[in-house]
């Protein structure tokens, strides 16, 4: 099956400038199916210094980025609509998936954005910061959560070898 709709990844709460150029570099990895890229809650050395390098590595790919002061920011600007599909990485309050099918299936409606959330903090997300009607999941046998690029280039891969996506 294969799901023809862009993909929206958005990483929460960074406070570190190389996770977020880190993240930046993993998205572009699959430039032909971004829509746009968020940036939610940034701090530190994230702010300062990582924003302007991860800003600059998007222009150059001609990636269109957002940031956003919180995650609730992310439904107020019209980001995500009911018939998107939101996945949200989180080891403490998700789910275990093996595939992608796991998580994304043939019941689903045509969406127009699969939207992916990850978290920039070391702690992951908190109880309140896991968005209404996610699908919060996490890869099976992981113990702690992962890197937010990590979380990404994963997902992506088994939305293209599983036919969800096609470049």
């Amino acid at each position: 099956m294969v799901i023809r709709v862009k993909i929206v990844p958005i990483i929460h709460d960074v406070s570190s400038n190389a996770r977020i150029v880190d993240f930046a570099k993993a998205v572009l990895n699959y430039r032909n199916v971004l829509e746009l890229v968020v940036f939610s809650r940034l701090s530190g050395g994230a702010a300062q210094y990582g924003l302007a390098e991860a800003s600059k590595l998007l222009f150059k790919e001609n990636i269109p980025h957002l940031i956003t002061m919180d995650l609730n920011e992310i439904s107020d600007v019209g980001i995500i609509s009911t018939s998107d599909i939101v996945i949200q990485f989180s080891r403490a309050f998700g789910a275990p998936f093996k595939m992608a099918k796991d998580v994304i299936n043939e019941d689903d409606s045509k969406p127009k954005h699969i939207v992916l959330v990850v978290s920039g903090s070391e702690t992951g997300f908190s109880k309140s910061e896991i968005l209404s009607g996610a699908r919060v999941v996490y890869p099976q046998g992981i113990k702690r959560d992962i890197p937010p690029d990590a979380y990404i280039a994963l997902f992506m891969h088994l939305l293209l070898i599983e036919g969800f996506l096609s470049f």
